[in-house]
């Protein structure tokens, strides 16, 4: 058996990308002197056309809902510290409750456990690293 060896083919340089470096010259382009200037109003209303169509009210719910999610999970980020608050200051009104002997003092030691570990997860999400 021969094989044959095939190379693809060599790819001309294209100067067509970059001014100064394309085969036109930059005088070519013309000037943008009778042109209006285009301020951040009119850029900001151009995106509002595309964000929030006058003539589709499917996209207009899609984003109302984007939005509602986007407020819950920021009054959700909002809460969450406070419910840890809460639930230390709960645990410290009793004294000796980190023992499996009864059941009020097993649910206070699983809760103690679960808070230690959703802060380790809330601190290796945040630093992307956990290594010991």
């Amino acid at each position: 058996r021969s094989f044959k060896i095939v190379l693809p083919p060599v790819q001309k340089k294209r100067n067509c990308f970059h001014p100064g470096a394309s085969a036109l010259a930059r005088d070519s382009f013309g000037t943008f002197e009778g042109t209006k200037e285009i301020t951040s109003r009119d850029m900001l209303q151009a995106m509002l056309s595309y964000i929030w169509p006058k003539d589709d009210p499917v996209v207009k719910r899609r984003v109302c809902f984007a939005l509602s999610l986007l407020v819950g999970a920021k009054l959700l980020n909002v809460t969450i510290p406070f419910l840890f608050k809460y639930a230390v200051d709960d645990l410290n009104n009793y004294l000796n409750i980190l023992s499996m002997e009864n059941a009020p003092e097993t649910i206070a030691t699983s809760a103690v456990a679960l808070l230690v570990g959703l802060t380790l997860y809330r601190r290796h999400s945040k630093s992307r690293s956990f290594r010991f």
